[in-house]
């Protein structure tokens, strides 16, 4: 597969190399079921480390967003007053 993207066309098989290689001609090919269940299992491995983060970002952002608020209001304050 690298070799289908070297930078140098040069240095890419050809078509016919390509064809009769183990990679494609290879009949150890995975089923759908079996790629779905993969997917699964690395999202999973993740699931943990993406929540945490998720839950960080949703802190962050309501505290800018408080924040935000808090300025207006104060903004808002101030010209009211003049």
């Amino acid at each position: 597969m690298n070799s289908m993207m070297a930078f140098d066309p040069t240095h890419r098989p050809t078509i016919a190399e390509i064809l009769s290689s183990e990679w494609v001609m290879s009949d150890d090919v995975p089923t759908h079921a079996e790629v779905l269940a993969e997917f699964n299992k690395r999202t999973m491995a993740i699931a943990p480390e993406r929540m945490l983060q998720d839950i960080s970002d949703e802190k962050r952002n309501a505290a800018n967003l408080e924040n935000t608020l808090a300025e207006n209001t104060r903004s808002g304050d101030a010209r009211s007053r003049d």
